[in-house]
């Protein structure tokens, strides 16, 4: 046994950029060399993007050998335990999950605390020249894992055309069929050349999602609409500083991850709420954007 630290990471593009402060803080105080495994084999590119510059290793499941690691830490998407002959040296911090922020959940896992926001995060990404406002409308689409398609802001469209009005130059970014009409169209980009787009925008607009996320690691002012999900989980004052929420206060908002709650929430109460908790109002974001413009 080395001594060496195993610090595991679940495979969503946000949930990856949140572990990065408690990573840091393991690497800074453990003593210790600390490796980082991508636990699911899925968007490994961001993992090595995000800790090629930072970890000792990164590695898949596949490639760990268990008796090298005195043990093991895992954050929020992994409280499985993928390796269970490995001992566990984080806390379990599943159960304050609609309570606190991912970000402070991770670092409370590695016994850790905020030190500041990471320097340096994603500066190698160099910065293309893009449209004023890029739009993200992310989970327009189901995904294969569950439909988030509530997680999709309906006035999108309406948003683009009143910036548009403004003199403002607006773009599309994501998958293909997330193109916002009337917008310029960069969807369907890699996922490096789209990071390149965001950190060459002025501002972004995009929902609950993975590019909301980049955006803020890179230091991008962004305006990001909330609908179910849960801005105490999902939003954090620290690493989120960039970032402008905009959401509606309802009484059964929000349902993402509410104790006792199933994470599907959403879908068995669409026929009772109507999903109400997406129509925050397009005069509220558009001034988040034009505000945003300033920096």
């Amino acid at each position: 046994m080395s001594g060496r630290y195993l610090f595991v990471v679940g495979n969503g593009i946000g949930n990856q950029v949140q572990t990065v402060p408690a990573f840091l803080y393991l690497h800074k105080h453990s003593g210790h060399p600390v490796d980082v495994v991508n636990i699911d084999g899925i968007n490994t590119d961001i993992t090595n993007w995000l800790y090629r510059p930072l970890a000792d290793r990164v590695l898949l499941k596949d490639d760990v050998m268990p008796d090298q690691y005195e043990g093991q830490f895992l954050t929020l998407l992994c409280q499985c335990n993928p390796f269970p002959d490995m001992k566990v040296f984080s806390t379990d911090v599943a159960s304050l999950s609609d309570r606190v922020s991912e970000v402070k959940l991770n670092l409370m896992a590695v016994d850790g605390e905020w030190e500041g926001f990471p320097e340096g995060l994603l500066d190698w990404i160099p910065a293309t020249d893009a449209p004023d406002v890029l739009i993200h409308d992310g989970y327009a689409k189901n995904t294969a894992f569950v439909p988030w398609s509530v997680k999709s802001w309906p006035g999108h469209v309406e948003a683009a055309q009143r910036l548009i009005s403004e003199g403002l130059s607006v773009g599309s970014i994501g998958s293909r069929d997330e193109l916002v009409g009337g917008t310029e169209d960069f969807t369907g980009l890699s996922l490096r050349g789209t990071m390149s787009l965001i950190k060459g925008a002025k501002v972004l607009l995009s929902n609950d999602s993975g590019m909301y996320h980049l955006a803020c690691a890179m230091k991008v002012p962004c305006v990001v609409v909330f609908t179910c999900t849960n801005p105490l989980k999902n939003y954090d004052t620290d690493f989120h500083y960039t970032a402008c929420v905009q959401r509606l206060e309802l009484p059964c908002s929000p349902c993402q991850g509410k104790v006792f709650e199933p994470n599907d929430a959403w879908l068995r109460n669409r026929s009772l709420c109507l999903w109400q908790c997406r129509d925050v109002p397009v005069d509220g974001v558009v001034e988040a954007v034009v505000k945003g413009m300033d920096g």
